[in-house]
Order: structure tokens, then C-alpha cells, then sequence
């Protein structure tokens, strides 16, 4: 898309578009993102369960500030592309829903500080940490291949709870009446082969 200039155009629509293409296809553009996310990354590993008040409103208007960021760089880049070309990475979906939930948490812990439920929305704020891996291709390659090998990974996870089902059901069978006492790290009275449910949990202990 670096490549692939807006359709040309005397509007002020079409004159913004161009503006924002030649804005992002410099690797500067990329340059200054990426040095974004390393310093939010930063900003997320100086906070702490006991901060005092100040100190999370520092970090919550710097919170604000990223999301704003973040928030220009994907109209940026939507202006840029277009929205179809835009939509067509999944990389840019990830954007978008990092930038979504970061305004619904900004705006609601903004209206209501209280409320834990906008607190547990600031986890989705780690995903920004894949817009590293985006911005490096060697990342980039290993993580589309990591994608790629995910249905094999499936293949084998079931496979592996096939084994893990028929196992526990022979322990049972076998060893079921036996009540204690348990000796050793892995068998107890939680752990053990007197129900089926004991029985996947004691042979997934050994299997990990």
C-alpha cells in the first residue's frame, strides 16, 4: 500500500488522503511508532498494585495520551489505505480493537474511577505489545508462522486429551477402590483415581 497512491482528487477529502499517505509510508512514520510502544511498555512496567492516587493519575493521562496516539495513527493509516485495503490485514483489526477498547476504557473510567470493570479492560492494553512484532519482519515472520502451526497445535492438544480421557477411565477401573492414604506430589485427596474427574486431574499433573 506504500506503493499504491488515494485516487487522485481536487476535494479536501482527497487532498487530506494524500497528505496522510505521504505521512506514513516514510519508515519514520514507523520509527515513531514503534518508539511509542517501547515507551508505553515502559509506562506499564512502572505501574504497581499500591500506587498512590497521584501516581495513577500520572499514569492514567499518560494512558490517555497513547490511546490518542494510537487513536491518530489508525485514522492515519485508514485514510492512507482506505477502508477495504485497511480492513484486509489483520494486523490493522488488531489495531482497531486495541484503539476501541482503549477509548471505552479512557471514557468510562474518566466518568466513573471507581468501577473495577474498566480496570480489567486496561489488560487488553497489553496487546499494544504486538505492535512490536509488527513492526519488526523477523517477528512478523515467526509470528504469521506461529499462526500458521496453530490447527496442527489443536491436532496434537486433542490427541493429547484423547489419551488423557482414556487413561483416567482405566485408572478407574483399575484403581478406584483404592481410598488412601496417598503418599507422594501427585496423588491426594484431590488428585487421585476415585472419580474420573481426580483421575484427568492426577494424570494431567504427571503429563505437565
Amino acid at each position: 500500500w506504500r506503493y499504491v497512491s488515494p485516487p487522485p482528487g481536487t476535494t479536501l477529502w482527497a487532498r487530506a488522503r494524500k497528505i496522510a499517505h505521504s505521512t506514513c509510508k516514510h519508515k519514520q512514520f514507523d520509527y515513531f511508532m514503534l518508539f511509542v510502544v517501547a515507551t508505553n511498555t515502559l509506562e506499564l512496567l512502572f505501574q504497581t498494585a499500591d500506587m498512590s492516587r497521584a501516581v495513577a493519575d500520572v499514569h492514567f493521562h499518560l494512558s490517555i495520551m497513547f490511546t490518542a496516539i494510537y487513536a491518530v495513527e489508525m485514522t492515519i493509516l485508514l485514510m492512507a489505505q482506505g477502508r477495504r485495503r485497511y480492513f484486509d490485514t489483520y494486523w490493522n483489526w488488531l489495531d482497531a480493537f486495541v484503539v476501541f477498547v482503549a477509548v471505552v476504557q479512557a471514557v468510562g473510567q474518566g466518568a466513573d474511577s471507581s468501577s473495577s470493570v474498566f480496570e480489567y479492560l486496561q489488560l487488553v492494553r497489553l496487546l499494544r505489545l504486538l505492535k512490536l512484532v509488527k513492526a519488526h519482519s523477523g517477528l512478523r515472520s515467526l509470528f504469521n508462522t506461529f499462526m500458521m502451526s496453530l490447527p496442527g497445535v489443536f491436532n496434537v492438544a486433542a490427541l493429547s486429551l484423547l489419551v488423557l480421557f482414556s487413561y483416567s477411565i482405566l485408572g478407574v477401573s483399575l484403581f478406584g477402590d483404592y481410598t488412601g492414604p496417598y503418599e507422594g506430589d501427585v496423588l491426594s485427596e484431590f488428585s487421585n483415581f476415585e472419580t474420573f474427574s481426580s483421575a484427568m486431574s492426577a494424570l494431567f499433573a504427571v503429563y505437565t
